[in-house]
């Protein structure tokens, strides 16, 4: 079996508001579309700087993807879009009323973001931001106790005839005095 996979890489504007196709039921997974529009720009022969043919691709994202979609991304916001292209094929009938074999290329999505070449964007992190905090708080605990602890080896070198004090933090961020465990 070979690994061929056609990998699509999109850059362009999203042609109308996302669309939950699926509902995932009993914690299935959801389905969500929208399509994007691409074009390139090329130098004509006059120097002057034209828009190319716009190509439009129907882009499918699953799961948490797709519900992340649909809450952020919205009609004429420019995205980045990264997945494999898969092929949809169905039975149609035709205008003579013959079965004729349709097909469609789309974008599986696997990640979507918001291009920040073309704009600002502000970004919900709340998972990052609560793991940041909880980090932060621990360090700066640390670090607290290493400043007391640093002060007070100074007051004990500029007093060597003095009994050591130590201090530490307690759990309420108090400084408390600690026995010497030696």
């Amino acid at each position: 079996m070979s690994n061929n996979l056609a990998q699509a890489y999109l850059v362009g504007n999203a042609v109308d508001h996302p669309q939950i196709r699926i509902k995932g039921l009993d914690g299935g997974p959801t389905l969500t579309t929208f399509r994007v529009a691409m074009n390139h720009r090329y130098q004509g022969a006059d120097g002057q700087w034209q828009d190319g043919d716009p190509c439009y691709m129907e882009v499918q994202c699953w799961g948490a993807l797709g519900d992340n979609v649909c809450a952020t991304v919205c009609k004429g916001m420019s995205v980045i879009v990264v997945g494999r292209i898969v092929q949809s094929t169905w039975e149609a009938n035709g205008e003579d009323g013959k079965s004729v074999t349709r097909s469609v290329l789309r974008v599986r999505a696997t990640h979507v973001g918001p291009d920040l070449g073309a704009r600002n964007v502000l970004v919900n992190v709340r998972k990052a931001v609560e793991q940041n905090a909880a980090q932060n708080a621990a360090q700066n605990a640390a670090s607290r106790e290493a400043e007391l602890a640093a002060a007070q080896n100074l007051q004990n070198a500029q007093n060597p005839g003095s009994k050591p004090e130590l201090v530490g933090v307690g759990a309420g961020g108090q400084e408390e005095e600690v026995e010497p465990a030696f």
